[in-house]
């Protein structure tokens, strides 16, 4: 490939992710932003079971909303999150092996 050609391939590459990033912010800004779901609905809406919302919410990676023993979560967040991927792993501490050797170092 030579340099024109990837310089066009990077350059359309570019201009599709803007397009779909703008369609995407569009498509969230019609949604009411305030818009407080279950964690049914909000389970439905992200295609898991509300024991996966349920665990979302318990490892801090969806604000919840409460109101006596009612659970609620903001459609927003729910989007964010889904945005940037649940499954997103924190950052490494290091190998299992270095893990270990900090954990059962011999004195």
């Amino acid at each position: 490939m030579s340099n024109a050609e990837a310089a066009l391939a990077t350059a359309i590459r570019e201009l599709v992710r803007a397009e779909v990033a703008g369609q995407v912010a569009a498509a969230l800004a019609d949604r009411a932003p305030r818009e407080l779901l279950t964690t049914a609905e909000a389970a439905d809406a992200a295609k898991v079971t509300a024991a996966t919302v349920r665990r979302w919410i318990a490892a801090g990676k969806l604000p919840e909303h409460r109101a006596g023993r009612e659970v609620r979560v903001r459609r927003a967040d729910l989007d964010a999150l889904l945005l940037r991927g649940a499954r997103a792993l924190p950052p490494r501490a290091g190998t299992p092996e270095e893990l270990a050797a900090a954990r059962f170092a011999v004195r």
